[in-house]
Order: structure tokens, then C-alpha cells, then sequence
């Protein structure tokens, strides 16, 4: 009885993070807006995935589109990196100054979050193949 109250206690846990992680998202989106999103070209956001305080929010506006990292520090979301495929593998997170375990993480998150994402779509992200730093740099 108590394996199974343990057990239920953990995935009412996990079941608390994983809605506190998507009620973040529309934070996050709300910060990409406010800084690029214009009348003529409207950015659209998403996936976006979390892990601990830092996430990475897919991006398309017109004919070009990446990902951001982002940070959330003292409750805030930042935009820290602007990239392309860079931000989609573990190793290119870990360059950015990520530690391996949330890199891999979050390279697993996006992912999985970008398996429901257009050919169209991905291919835009892709075309944005400079490492763009926007803000203060990474530290976890």
C-alpha cells in the first residue's frame, strides 16, 4: 500500500510540473511577440518545451523562422540566443553553456514537441544558421 501511495504522491507530482511547465508557455510566446512580432509580418511561436528554467520556443515570421533559448530569471522570461538547428541537438545546447543533463532534455523535448511540426516549417527554422546572443549570457 505504501509503494502504491508513493507512487501515486510521485505522479501527482510530475502531473503538477507538467501543467506549471505549459502554463509558462504562453509567457514565454507573450515575450517573443512583444519583441518581434509586427503588423506586416506576425510571428507565430511554437512548439515551446521547458525544462527547469530555460526553454526553447520554435519561430516563424514571414518566409524565415529559428528557435530561442530562453531564460527565466527572478520569474522573468529573456531571450538569451537566437539559432537555427543549433538549438535542436544536445551538443549544440551544451556550446550554448547548458549543462548536459537539461541539454539533453530539452534536445529530447523539442524533439519529441517538433514530431507535429510541418516539413515546410522545420525547413524555415533550419535557415537561420548564425547563433544570434540577445541577452545575458546562460548560467545553470
Amino acid at each position: 500500500m505504501i509503494t502504491i501511495t508513493r507512487r501515486a504522491a510521485l505522479s501527482g507530482a510530475a502531473l503538477l510540473a507538467a501543467c506549471a511547465r505549459r502554463n509558462e508557455a504562453p509567457a514565454i510566446e507573450a515575450v517573443l511577440r512583444a519583441r518581434w512580432d509586427r503588423p506586416d509580418a506576425p510571428l507565430e511561436a511554437g512548439p515551446i518545451v521547458i525544462e527547469a528554467d530555460l526553454a526553447i520556443a520554435d519561430w516563424t515570421q514571414g518566409s524565415i523562422g529559428g528557435r530561442a533559448l530562453l531564460q527565466k530569471r527572478d520569474g522573468v522570461w529573456s531571450v538569451s540566443l537566437c539559432a537555427g538547428d543549433e538549438l535542436r541537438t544536445a551538443a549544440g545546447l551544451q556550446r550554448a553553456g547548458i549543462s548536459r543533463p537539461i541539454a539533453a532534455a530539452l534536445a529530447f523535448k523539442l524533439n519529441q514537441a517538433e514530431r507535429r511540426t510541418t516539413p515546410q516549417r522545420l525547413s524555415m527554422m533550419s535557415r537561420f544558421d548564425a547563433a544570434a546572443a540577445m541577452g545575458s549570457m546562460l548560467a545553470d
